[in-house]
C-alpha cells in the first residue's frame, strides 16, 4: 500500500474512534435514531475500507478480518435499537473500542507501506550522480522504483529550444528505464522524486523538457531530492574568493525548490547554507540548515566500487592500448570542460592543437584518451558559434587520424578507472574523481605555449628604475634583474635560498637607499636585503613566521628612516628600521576587526594610503580601514561603506582616501567629513565577478584602477571624478594584473596569467611595449625539478602546469611510473542518502 493510502487508511480508522465517541453521547441521550443512522453510516464506510483492502492487499490480509469484526457489532447493536431492545452502552463503547484497535494495529502492522520513487536523469553520462542511490532504494522490498529518463533540448542563441534529444537507450542495461509519457505524475503522485539537473529555464545552453523543471515538480510529490550531476574541488567554508565563483550553483531553481539537497561534503554543506541563508535572510539559516546535508555524492561510489579489470573495453580501443608484445601501453584521460574553452576560445584551440601534437609524438608508449564534456560542441554552437568549426575540425582530424581514443560515450567513470593519469581543466568533475584514485593529474594551463621552450617568470612586485626592472620571482626562489633593453634576465649571484625550489618566498619588494633593497616574506620566514653594490644579502628576523602562508606581507611602504611590511596575512604591521636593522611590530587593532578571518587568509586589499602621517588599511572581510599613526603609532578602527562592504584595493591622493570594494565599486572617502562617494564606471569595462580591481594607483591627480576580473584599467579624474576606458587589453577575456606601478608616466601591469608585462605611457593614452620576461638563458634554472618540486599539490594528487615542458615531463614520468591507483573502502554513499530519505 502506498504511503499516501496507508495515511488515509489510518485516518479512516481516527474518523471511526470519533464516530464511536458521538455513537455513546446519542445512547447516553436516548437518541436511538441518529444513533441507527450513525451506525448505518459507519457500517457502510466500513465495508467499503474492506473491499479496498481486498483490492490492493489481497484477501488474506489480516486488517479485513478485524474489519468484518467491526461490521458484524455494528449490525448488532442497529438490530437491538430498531428491535428496541436494551443495550449496555458503556460496554458496548469498550467493545468498540478494541475492535478499533485492533484494526488501527493491524493497519500499522500488517500492511506494508510502500513507497513510488521516481529517478529523473536528463544525461546518460550524469547518471553516475543518482546511481548508488537509485541501486538501494531498488534493493528495498517496500519501493516501486522508477528510472525515467527526460528529453532535454539545446538552445537557439536567442534562448529557445532546438533539437531535442533523448538519452533512455544509453543508460546501463541492468537499469530498467521508463518512459515518460508513460508514467502519469499527477495521478500516481510518486513519494519521492530524485534530480540532478537544477537549472530548470536558467541554462542557457541546454534545457531540460519544462514540464521537468524543479518548480513544476513540486506539484507531484512532497519530497523532491536534488543531488548535483558535478563534484566540485573542495573549498574551505572561509574561501570567499572561491564561493564567489560557485555560488550560483548554490542558488540555482534546483536547490530553492527542493525539499532536500544532498552535497558532497560538510564544508561544501555550509557554503550552501552561507550563500542561500544571505540571499533569503537571516531567519532562514534554520530551514536551509535542516534542508541540506553533506552526505556525499554518489559519483564516488562509482569509482570506488567499480574494478578496473571488469571494464568493458571496445575492441578498437584495445588495438590502440596493446604494444606489439601484448603489454598495455600509458593510458592519459585528456579532459576538456566548458568553463575554460568559453573563457580562452581560441587560445584553447591552440593548446587543443598543440596537445595533440605531442602526444601523437609519445604515441608509441602513450594512448591519449580524450573525452570532452559532453555538452561542450552544443554550448560552443550555442554561445560561440564562429569557433565550432574550428572545433570540430580539429575533432575530425584526431578521429580520422585512428591513432588515439576518442570516447563520446556516456559513461566517463570507464575513462577515470582506465587511465593511468589525467591531463585537463581543474573545474571538470573528473579531476575530484581522480583524487579518490589516487592517480597523478596534471592541470593544463591554456596561457602556457607548448612550443615555447623557453621558462617564463612571474612575479608579483618589483622595483622599475633606469630601464631595470628587479623582483623576486614566484616561481621559484630567485631574485632577478631585467634589462628592457636587450630582454636579458640574470640572477643575482650570492643569494642563500633557504630552499631554491620553494615557491613565493618573497613578494613586496622596495629600494630604500642608493644600493638597499628590502625583499618582504610571502612565505619566507625572514627579511631579505640586498646591497647592489657590494652584491651582498643578508637577512632580518620576524617574530612567530613558521612559513606556512603563502602571503605574510602585500605592500611595502617607506617613509624615511622606515620601511613598513603591510600585512597580508601576518597579524601585524611590521616596521623596520633601515639604519639600525631593528624592528617593531603593531597589531592591537587585530582582534578588533570585523569578520576576523582564521590564520592563513589576507586581511587587507592591495595597496594603502597616505595622508599626511596617517596611514590606511583597508580591510578584506568587512567595511573597515585601519588608521595607523606613523608618528605617534596610534591605532584607530574607521567603519566605511554598507555593512555588506569589504575592499579589494586602497590608494590615496592629497586629502582622499580611494577604496575599490569587492564587487566591483570604486569609491571617494574622506577621512575629516567620513563621506563617501561612489564613482560612475562605464558600462563595457567587463566586469565579472569577485574583485574586478586588483589595485588603485594615483598618479597627476587621475586614479587608476588596475584590473582583476574587470577587461581593461580605468582612470578617474581627480576633480570631476568622471571615469574613462584606459585600454590596456588586447584580447576579450578579462585579465588579472598581480603588480601595477606608475614610473615616469609610464603605467606597468603585469597580467599574471598571461605572463606578460604591459608598458603604457600615460602621455600617449595607449600601450607603448609589451614584454614577456625569461629565465637567464646563460643560467637555466633546472626545469624538470622546479616542475617535480614546486608544482606538487599533495592535498589533491595533482601537478600544475608550470611552463612548456610540464606535458613532457609529466608523460616521462607515468611512462616510468608503476600506480595503479587504490580504492581506501568501498563506496556506501548512496545507501546513507537513501537511508537519511526513507527514515527523516
Amino acid at each position: 500500500m502506498r504511503k499516501a493510502q496507508k495515511e488515509t487508511a489510518l485516518s479512516f480508522v481516527q474518523t471511526l474512534y470519533q464516530a464511536n465517541e458521538h455513537i455513546k453521547e446519542l445512547l447516553d441521550q436516548k437518541d436511538t435514531v441518529q444513533a441507527m443512522e450513525l451506525l448505518g453510516q459507519c457500517q457502510q464506510e466500513a465495508i467499503s475500507f474492506g473491499e479496498l483492502l481486498e483490492k490492493t492487499e489481497g484477501e488474506a490480509c489480516p486488517t479485513i478480518g478485524y474489519i468484518e469484526q467491526y461490521c458484524e457489532e455494528t449490525y448488532q447493536l442497529y438490530v437491538k435499537l430498531r428491535e428496541n431492545e436494551p443495550v449496555n452502552n458503556k460496554q458496548t463503547h469498550k467493545l468498540f473500542r478494541r475492535q478499533l484497535i485492533q484494526v488501527e494495529n493491524s493497519v500499522k502492522n500488517d500492511i506494508l507501506q510502500e513507497l513510488e520513487i521516481v529517478f529523473l536523469p536528463y544525461n546518460a553520462s550524469m547518471w553516475d550522480s543518482l546511481e548508488s542511490v537509485w541501486k538501494a532504494a531498488d534493493e528495498d522490498p517496500c519501493c516501486n522504483v522508477y528510472v525515467i529518463p527526460i528529453p532535454y533540448y539545446d538552445r537557439n542563441k536567442d534562448g529557445s529550444l532546438n533539437k531535442e534529444h533523448w538519452e533512455g537507450n544509453l543508460f546501463p542495461d541492468y537499469v530498467p528505464v521508463t518512459r515518460h509519457e508513460d508514467y502519469d505524475f499527477a495521478e500516481r503522485r510518486p513519494d519521492v522524486i530524485f534530480i540532478h539537473n537544477p537549472y530548470d529555464n536558467f541554462n542557457y545552453v541546454t534545457s531540460v523538457h519544462p514540464f521537468f523543471y524543479s518548480k513544476n515538480l513540486k506539484r507531484f510529490t512532497d519530497n523532491l531530492v536534488y543531488i548535483p550531476y558535478f563534484i566540485l574541488d573542495e573549498i574551505s567554508p572561509d574561501d570567499r574568493q572561491e564561493i564567489e565563483k560557485m555560488k550560483h550553483f548554490c542558488t540555482a531553481p534546483g536547490v530553492i525548490n527542493a525539499d532536500k539537497v544532498v552535497v558532497q561534503s560538510e564544508d561544501l554543506r555550509q557554503i550552501y547554507i552561507d550563500v542561500v541563508t544571505k540571499a533569503a535572510g537571516a531567519d532562514t539559516r534554520g530551514y536551509w540548515t535542516k534542508k541540506i546535508s553533506g552526505l556525499g555524492s554518489p559519483k564516488a561510489d562509482k569509482v570506488l566500487n567499480s574494478k578496473k579489470e571488469d571494464l568493458i573495453v571496445p575492441d578498437g580501443w584495445m588495438k590502440k592500448i596493446r604494444k606489439p608484445d601484448g603489454s598495455w601501453k600509458k593510458i592519459i584521460f585528456y579532459n576538456i570542460s566548458i568553463g575554460p574553452f568559453l573563457y580562452y576560445r581560441d587560445k584553447m584551440l591552440d593548446k587543443i592543437r598543440d596537445v595533440l601534437e605531442i602526444f601523437e609524438e609519445n604515441r608509441d608508449d602513450v594512448v591519449l584518451l580524450w573525452r570532452p564534456h559532453p555538452l561542450l560542441e552544443a554550448t560552443v554552437e550555442s554561445m560561440h558559434p564562429e569557433l565550432l568549426k574550428r572545433y570540430q575540425e580539429l575533432v575530425d582530424d584526431y578521429r580520422r587520424s585512428d591513432w588515439g581514443i576518442y570516447d563520446d560515450t556516456a559513461d566517463m567513470n570507464r575513462a577515470v578507472l582506465l587511465s593511468d593519469g589525467y591531463y585537463g581543466d581543474t573545474n571538470a568533475s573528473a579531476v575530484p574523481l581522480y583524487g579518490i584514485t589516487r592517480k597523478p593529474a596534471l592541470i593544463q594551463d591554456p596561457n602556457v605555449n607548448m612550443k615555447d621552450k623557453s621558462f617564463k617568470l612571474s612575479f608579483e612586485d618589483a622595483v622599475i628604475e633606469k630601464e631595470k626592472l628587479i623582483f623576486p620571482t614566484g616561481d621559484c626562489d630567485m631574485i632577478c634583474l631585467y634589462d628592457f633593453k636587450n630582454g636579458i634576465t640574470k640572477k643575482f649571484k650570492g643569494y642563500a635560498s633557504e630552499d631554491i625550489f620553494k615557491q613565493h618566498q618573497y613578494g613586496a619588494v622596495c629600494k630604500y637607499g642608493p644600493h638597499e633593497y628590502l625583499f618582504a616574506p610571502s612565505s619566507g620566514s625572514k627579511i631579505l636585503l640586498y646591497h647592489s653594490e657590494k652584491n651582498e644579502f643578508s637577512y632580518i628576523d620576524i617574530e612567530n613566521v613558521k612559513g606556512e602562508s603563502s602571503k605574510l606581507f602585500g605592500t611595502t611602504l617607506q617613509n624615511g628612516k622606515y620601511v613598513y611590511l603591510l600585512p597580508g596575512t601576518y597579524p601585524a604591521i611590521v616596521r623596520f628600521d633601515c639604519e639600525d636593522n631593528t624592528v617593531d611590530y603593531y597589531g592591537n587593532w587585530l582582534n578588533k576587526l570585523k569578520n576576523h578571518v582564521k590564520k592563513g587568509e589576507e586581511l587587507f586589499g592591495h595597496g594603502c594610503g597616505l595622508i599626511g602621517e596617517n596611514l590606511f588599511l583597508a580591510s578584506k572581510t568587512a567595511n573597515q580601514l585601519v588608521k595607523f599613526n606613523l608618528l605617534t603609532q596610534a591605532e584607530t578602527l574607521i567603519t566605511v561603506g554598507s555593512s555588506d562592504t569589504s575592499y579589494s584595493a586602497i590608494c590615496s591622493d592629497e586629502k582622499n582616501c580611494w577604496l575599490a570594494t569587492s564587487d566591483g565599486t570604486v569609491m571617494r572617502w574622506d577621512p575629516v567629513s567620513q563621506k563617501c562617494e561612489i564613482i560612475d564606471l562605464p558600462q563595457d569595462i567587463g566586469s565579472s565577478g569577485y574583485l574586478s580591481f586588483s589595485g588603485l594607483l594615483y598618479f597627476d591627480k587621475r586614479i587608476y584602477a588596475v584590473p582583476y576580473s574587470a577587461k581593461d584599467a580605468v582612470v578617474i579624474n581627480q576633480e570631476t571624478l568622471q571615469a574613462r576606458i584606459l585600454h590596456t587589453n588586447d584580447t576579450m577575456e578579462s585579465c588579472w594584473c598581480s603588480f601595477s606601478r606608475i614610473t615616469e608616466n609610464k603605467l606597468y601591469l603585469y597580467y599574471s596569467e598571461q605572463r606578460r608585462l604591459l608598458e603604457i605611457d600615460l602621455l600617449q593614452g595607449k600601450p607603448s611595449n609589451s614584454y614577456t620576461i625569461y629565465e637567464d638563458q646563460d643560467d637555466p634554472i633546472s626545469r624538470k625539478d622546479f616542475y617535480w618540486k614546486n608544482c606538487w599539490d599533495k592535498s589533491k594528487n595533482q601537478y600544475i602546469e608550470a611552463d612548456s615542458n610540464s606535458l613532457s615531463f609529466f608523460l616521462d614520468a607515468v611512462k616510468r611510473s608503476s600506480i595503479d591507483g587504490h580504492r581506501e573502502k568501498a563506496g556506501l554513499i548512496g545507501k546513507q542518502i537513501w537511508d537519511s530519505i526513507v527514515n527523516a
